[in-house]
């Protein structure tokens, strides 16, 4: 029953002191009532951090880009995944060199792409956790992993175990080629046949005329990789063995035999004429010491060719103002197997692998991430051409560099994303994957004991990466570094490794 204000059972002054406290009260539990909704209304969401390297190039040329790439990323995998993704710009040797220091550091380091002859590396010294934790298990979707794990995790189990998942290029040919400046072809009267196979010494002959027609500007730039030479794969007789290891062996389909590729007489034919055209200033001199691409040094009219596979795609961004062509050194083959330039493993100090390898199964499922990060965002750095042929325009800079220009897509499957081509690019590189020849990789499904000769696989590598790019750049005086390189070889033990391969060929 609602009392009278005028009731005489309450005395004015303590009656305004009860309806003080009262109101007090009143206003208190209402405050704590309104905080309380409001809490629930504005309550942020919990999401599992996950933090990725993201490889860059030496001027990381996209890092201004990357914030948006970033939040456009997390948008799905908030919704996907429940979780946030924190990319880390690096470049290939800072990954490299710091990966130690985060082990010792006890850096929170969830995803990290290595190269194929890391992993090894890696295992033998328990930096990687094993993933069939987490592959495997029920509470993770896992399904686009699985279906294809004996694929993607190739060269990355160790006695049983998964480190690694490989990404997988936009095709599985195997094919090298000069690309050359169309322009500078139509100035010196040459005239070259797209589908002839040329030889070194043709090759040869080409840029001594393109030379003597360009003063200043070096007709050839080879190409070398960062973790040892590839370069020789380019004029190799012999299919070589798509083996992630990378041991430096190949093998002869006619004979039947595995051999050190590096001692081979092709090979010794390829680094004196590498050393020639060096000497001719036919090679543009200061490739291992430049931080620029082969296309780069192209674009800025420094060199009028370089080695490359032989996609047609090149012909879309070749770094020639006036048009490009494509000087087959090889056939085209098409393998069998999945191709990948390296694996996405999980660090022991990761704090959140089992989201990790959700970020994982969704970069293999969704390919709106390949997309995102290997081309950037729909409307700001590319346009759709062709929805039906997965085809689209990039955005440019006023120097011609696209807006948003990854060097490194390693992010997923290649081949269900987007093509960066114009439409008469694209058919070309479609007749381009129908006309190669299939070929099966000479170690698929050879079981050699790997896991037993980690110690010279490694040493094997570094001895190539220390030696092959000097003398497939032809600066180096052969007489004085090639024995030196076949004693390096020798001393790590690929005498072993080929015995233990022909081995298990038996």
């Amino acid at each position: 029953m609602k009392k009278d204000k005028r009731s005489p059972i309450l005395k004015p002054p303590l009656l305004s002191a009860a309806l003080f406290v009262m109101l007090l009260l009143t206003f208190t539990s209402c405050r704590n009532t309104g905080q309380e909704k409001e809490g629930a209304e504005t309550e942020v969401p919990s999401y599992d951090r996950i933090v990725m390297t993201f490889i860059v190039d030496e001027r990381q040329t996209i890092r201004d880009e990357l914030p948006a790439v970033s939040e456009e990323l997390n948008r799905i995998t908030r919704e996907e995944i429940g979780a946030e993704v924190e990319l880390l710009p690096l470049t290939e040797k800072e990954i490299t060199s710091r990966f130690p220091l985060w082990m010792s550091d006890q850096e929170a380091i969830d995803l990290v792409f290595i190269d194929n002859n890391e992993i090894g590396q890696y295992f033998s010294q328990r930096m990687l956790l094993s993933l069939d934790e987490y592959i495997y298990s029920p509470e993770i979707d896992t399904e686009a992993l699985t279906n294809h794990r004996e694929d993607l995790t190739k060269g990355a189990v160790y006695h049983g175990f998964t480190y690694g998942i490989s990404n997988v290029d936009d095709s599985n040919i195997y094919g090298r080629c000069f690309v050359v400046s169309e322009e500078a072809l139509r100035r010196a009267g040459i005239v070259t046949d797209p589908a002839k196979v040329y030889a070194m010494e043709e090759a040869g002959e080409i840029f001594r005329t393109l030379k003597a027609e360009n003063e200043g500007v070096y007709p050839a730039c080879s190409m070398i990789s960062e973790d040892g030479s590839l370069t020789e794969n380019y004029v190799s007789p012999f299919y070589t063995s798509s083996s992630k290891e990378r041991i430096g062996v190949d093998y002869d389909m006619k004979s039947g035999q595995f051999f050190s590729r590096y001692a081979s007489s092709y090979y010794l034919d390829f680094i004196e004429m590498q050393r020639s055209w060096y000497l001719e200033g036919l090679l543009y001199p200061d490739l291992l010491l430049s931080d620029y691409t082969p296309k780069e040094l192209a674009r800025a009219g420094i060199v009028l060719a370089y080695a490359s596979d032989n996609s047609p795609e090149h012909l879309s961004d070749s770094g020639f103002s006036d048009g490009a062509v494509i000087m087959n050194m090889t056939k085209s083959y098409r393998e069998t197997e999945y191709v990948g330039s390296g694996y996405w493993t999980i660090p022991k100090t990761a704090e959140n692998p089992e989201a990790a390898v959700r970020l994982l199964n969704l970069m293999y499922r969704d390919t709106r991430i390949t997309n995102l990060l290997t081309y950037g965002i729909e409307g700001v750095h590319y346009t759709v051409t062709d929805a039906g042929k997965g085809l689209i325009k990039g955005e440019r800079k006023a120097d011609g560099t696209y807006l948003y220009d990854n060097p490194y897509p390693v992010y997923g499957s290649l081949e269900q994303a987007y093509k960066r081509m114009a439409p008469e690019v694209f058919e070309a590189y479609l007749s381009w994957k129908e006309a190669a020849q299939p070929v099966t990789d000479p170690a698929e499904g050879l079981s050699w004991p790997a896991d037993d000769y980690i110690e010279e696989i490694q040493a094997v590598q570094e001895a190539v990466r220390l030696y092959a790019p000097l003398l497939e750049s032809g600066s180096a005086d052969l007489d004085v570094y090639y024995p030196r390189f076949l004693k390096a070889l020798s001393d790590a033990g690929i005498d072993a490794l080929i015995a233990a391969l022909k081995q298990a060929a038996k």
